[in-house]
Formats: C-alpha cells, sequence, structure tokens
C-alpha cells in the first residue's frame, strides 16, 4: 500500500513537470518561431528534466507550433532578401540547433546560387556607384 502510494505520487510529480515543461515551451514562444532544439535547450536550462522537456517540444511539433522546416526556409527567404550569402545562412541556421543536412537541403531548394550571386553583384554595384 505504501508502495503504491510513492509510486503514484511519483507519478502525479511526473505529470505536472511535464506539464509545467509544456506552459514554459508555450512561453518561450509566444514572442517568434523558434527550433526544436532551442526549445529543448531552453527547457533543460530551466531545470526540467529530459524526458518531460522531450516531450514537451514532442507535443508542440505534433500540433505544429514547432515545425524546424517552416522556419528554416521563412529564415532563408528572409536572409536572401537581406543579400546574405548561402554560407553565412547556413551557419545562422545550423546555430539554432537545425540539422545541417535539413538546411542544405532547404538552401538549394529555396536560394540558388545563381540568386546568391546575383544579390552579391547587386550589393557590389551599389558599393561602387
Amino acid at each position: 500500500m505504501e508502495e503504491e502510494k510513492r509510486m503514484k505520487g511519483q507519478r502525479e510529480k511526473g505529470q505536472k513537470a511535464e506539464g509545467d515543461a509544456n506552459e514554459a515551451a508555450v512561453r518561450y514562444l509566444a514572442p517568434r518561431d523558434r527550433t526544436a532544439a532551442e526549445v529543448l535547450d531552453h527547457l533543460l536550462s530551466k531545470g526540467f528534466d529530459r524526458a518531460a522537456a522531450d516531450a514537451a517540444v514532442g507535443g508542440l511539433a505534433a500540433a505544429g507550433y514547432i515545425n524546424d522546416e517552416d522556419l528554416c526556409r521563412r529564415w532563408i527567404r528572409r536572409a536572401a532578401d537581406k543579400g546574405r550569402g548561402r554560407r553565412r545562412i547556413a551557419r545562422e541556421l545550423t546555430e539554432k540547433g537545425l540539422p545541417s543536412d535539413l538546411v542544405l537541403q532547404l538552401l538549394a531548394e529555396e536560394y540558388s546560387r545563381e540568386e546568391e550571386l546575383a544579390a552579391a553583384r547587386e550589393q557590389a554595384a551599389g558599393i561602387w556607384a
């Protein structure tokens, strides 16, 4: 009987910790989109256990609140519009915790070398004009 109460108490604490991690993740996502790695790192830095943090990130990703691919595509387009090079964009995205294979694949789809070269020429023309 005593063992059953202790196990039930641990289960309730675990559920509460998972719920708290979910709330903390939602608050962290409120100002702007973030990668799954950023949210996970944030939750771990706040002292949530790995299981609760993983569950929160997984649940929010399943619900569509965390979408690394979409964030990556939007980041590439915004950075390309600002004239940033492919290497810089790749570095920024991998620093956010996105897998390099995803970043390189989406860079190839969203920002061709020809577009990068055209942006570089435009910037150079503005500097030397």
